[in-house]
């Protein structure tokens, strides 16, 4: 049996669960909501969901704000990299 045909058969087990649940619910609602919780959990992995939450926005820490002078050392050292790099190409094409 291949993994795929188990994890639909797990599936449709645990979707007759929940379904057996709301047609003969628990005596108390906390046991209820715990195997709603679970089986809802259970179902996630099986789909491959990861986390629902969305991921919380951080402001970045780091100053991007830079001199004249800093902006142009940088500048002129991206350049001299980026010239170093297609000097290292030309070489390799002859």
């Amino acid at each position: 049996m291949s993994p795929y045909k188990k994890l639909s058969d797990v599936s449709k087990l645990v979707n007759q669960f929940v379904s057996s649940m709301n047609h003969k619910p628990f005596d108390s609602t906390r046991d209820k909501a715990r195997v709603l919780a679970f089986t809802s959990a259970l179902r996630d992995v099986l789909v491959g969901v990861v986390d629902k939450r969305l991921p919380k926005i951080t402001e970045p820490s780091i100053n991007f704000e830079l001199t004249d002078e800093e902006r142009k050392t940088y500048r002129e050292e991206g350049l001299a990299a980026l010239r170093k790099m297609k000097g290292n190409l030309d070489d390799g094409e002859n």
